[in-house]
């Protein structure tokens, strides 16, 4: 069996035998029609399972209350970009939020409650910040998927803005990101119309888990990375790959059942995949291991 990198996520609509936990107040989001989940509100069940006595509403008051204080001073007289320019104000100069750059992989930069506590955060949370104050002023700001270092899309005419949260809400027109994606990526690489499509909340709450998965196998937390793969499953479903990482990931918690129900998967749902020799022997493998343990 080998090391696993990232891992993606393991369906739980497609007959999977996977224990689910349909308690979860995440899994009842997750089941959401996509404009019917709320990106906070999501982003704070995620921290639950580090706070566990974390009271959402606390947050989401704040968030509302920021907004409001935006509004009153300037109301409906502000243009788009002028709200635009209080938001960056506001939560840059006034309020000091900042990226982390001197401890990215601290977890709590990926929790929403200690990014508003604490004012430090990774791209994707202050992006969160900003994407929620923002919509709560009725802001046309989307965000973007962008390779590395999440952003925020302003849909104007007649071309969009993109907004840096990490970078104290730096401006970017379509012709900077070139130069951010060689600084993100570490080489010159070739821009990709996929790297600035507007994303859905789900998929932004799935980055977040991802990182938090990574950083969790980065320091060896295996049953804590299990967990942010399991809730994966439940934002996106149908990733074809899922069930092949997923089942490494179980393997090395010893959960041989559940490796076995998703490395089976995998080859059931995937079209002609170029390991299946590999995921075959990895099968064998833990039938071998089970049958001993019976």
């Amino acid at each position: 069996m080998r090391d696993i990198g990232p891992i993606p996520t393991l369906s739980a609509r497609k007959g999977s035998s996977m224990r689910l936990q349909p308690s979860d107040p995440f899994f009842a989001l997750a089941q959401s029609a996509d404009d019917q989940i709320d990106l906070a509100r999501g982003a704070l069940l995620i921290a639950q399972d580090a706070y566990p006595d974390l009271d959402a509403e606390i947050y989401l008051e704040q968030l509302d209350q920021m907004a409001a204080e935006i509004h009153q001073r300037c109301g409906d007289a502000c243009t788009p970009m002028d709200n635009l320019d209080l938001l960056n104000y506001y939560l840059f100069v006034e309020h000091g939020f900042q990226g982390n750059a001197n401890d990215y992989y601290d977890l709590r930069n990926s929790y929403l409650n200690q990014v508003l506590e604490r004012k430090l955060g990774i791209p994707i949370t202050l992006s969160i910040v900003y994407l929620e104050v923002g919509r709560r002023l009725g802001l046309p700001l989307f965000g973007v998927n962008f390779p590395g270092h999440f952003l925020v899309k302003y849909q104007v005419v007649p071309e969009p803005i993109f907004v840096d949260p990490f970078a104290g809400g730096k401006l970017l027109a379509a012709s900077d990101l070139e130069g951010l994606l060689t600084r993100v990526q570490g080489e010159e690489t070739q821009m990709d119309p996929a790297f600035v499509q507007e994303v859905t909340a789900r998929d932004i709450l799935a980055r977040i888990l991802r990182n938090l998965q990574q950083i969790h196998l980065r320091q060896q937390h295996i049953k804590e990375a299990v967990r942010m793969a399991e809730k994966i499953t439940w934002l996106l479903p149908d990733e074809p790959h899922a069930y092949r990482d997923l089942g490494y990931l179980y393997y090395r918690i010893r959960a041989y059942h559940r490796s076995l129900d998703a490395f089976e998967s995998y080859l059931r749902w995937s079209d002609a995949p170029s390991d299946a020799e590999e995921i075959g022997n990895n099968i064998k493998v833990i039938s071998a291991e089970l049958g001993m343990l019976n």
